[in-house]
């Protein structure tokens, strides 16, 4: 059997990974001052204290625009978001040890910085791009923030 390098730089073998993506909606929340929304994972999560933009799996029958609002109104409290344009900005794939997501990403500009209710997460905040380096991030939204740098500066 061959291993397969994992995003943690752990070689796992290719018989137990899951090969059916797990389809995953990634918020891409940029506020009013140009900074990004992004959640902090709870001490019993997966890859605890790590950062991450909000979001979550999708369920039976959703799009993009379904997914992120079920899951912003679930974590952050937020309601009244069907009206707001959720542009999709970047899918693709990545392996975590023993599973592979598919991550697709919507990007939501606000024109205020709403209350936010923590259901799931541990933390908040409100992030600008040059200061997202010092933070500890879920190695799968590496990539993504490269993409809002390349978009964005």
């Amino acid at each position: 059997m061959k291993p397969i390098a994992a995003s943690d730089d752990l070689a796992i073998n290719a018989d137990s990974i899951n090969t059916d993506p797990i389809k995953v909606a990634v918020g891409l929340i940029r506020n009013e001052v140009g900074a990004w929304l992004c959640c902090q994972r709870s001490d019993d999560e997966d890859h605890a204290g790590l950062w991450e933009f909000p979001g979550g799996k999708f369920e039976a029958g959703e799009n993009l625009q379904h997914a992120l609002v079920r899951e912003l109104s679930e974590e952050l409290g937020w309601s009244d978001l069907d009206g707001l344009g959720i542009t999709p900005f970047h899918d693709f794939t990545w392996q975590h040890p023993g599973k592979y997501v598919h991550l697709h990403c919507g990007l939501l500009v606000l024109d205020h910085s709403p209350a936010i209710k923590l259901s799931v997460h541990q933390a908040a905040a409100w992030v600008q791009l040059d200061d997202m380096g010092s933070m500890e991030w879920l190695a799968s939204n590496l990539p993504i923030i490269e993409g809002l740098r390349a978009n964005y500066r």
